[in-house]
């Protein structure tokens, strides 16, 4: 009876390994699991920075062609009204020859009048 005891014990003692055994198979594939995923985790937080640190910089870049757009539609907004200040200028002087031509037609008559008198 002891024997059998005994055979029952180390039987025990042998499905109490068997399971330990189970356990730490089962602890190594998932801590392999554990780092894979960690190693993907890593390489996505890096492709992240990437990505932000290009972000960032096609930030700055399209700071600073805006601002060079808006410096050219200042500069062309500037030119216009320069152009139509000139065209204003153009047509008053236009105007004033006009009227000198004029006053100038008007005095060669009187003087052909007078001269005829």
């Amino acid at each position: 009876d002891m024997e059998n005891k005994h055979l029952e014990l180390k039987r025990q003692n042998e499905d109490k390994e068997n399971q330990l055994r189970k356990i730490e198979e089962e602890i190594r594939r998932v801590s392999h699991a554990c780092d894979r995923m960690c190693q993907e985790k890593d390489n996505a937080v890096q492709t992240l920075q990437k990505q932000l640190n290009t972000n960032a910089m096609l930030a700055r870049s399209n700071d600073q062609l805006q601002t060079t757009v808006n410096d050219q539609a200042d500069r062309i907004r500037d030119f216009v009204y320069k152009q139509l200040r000139d065209t204003e200028i153009i047509n008053e002087l236009k105007h004033d020859f006009e009227q000198l031509l004029e006053e100038r037609n008007n005095l060669g008559e009187k003087l052909r009048g007078e001269t005829q008198l």
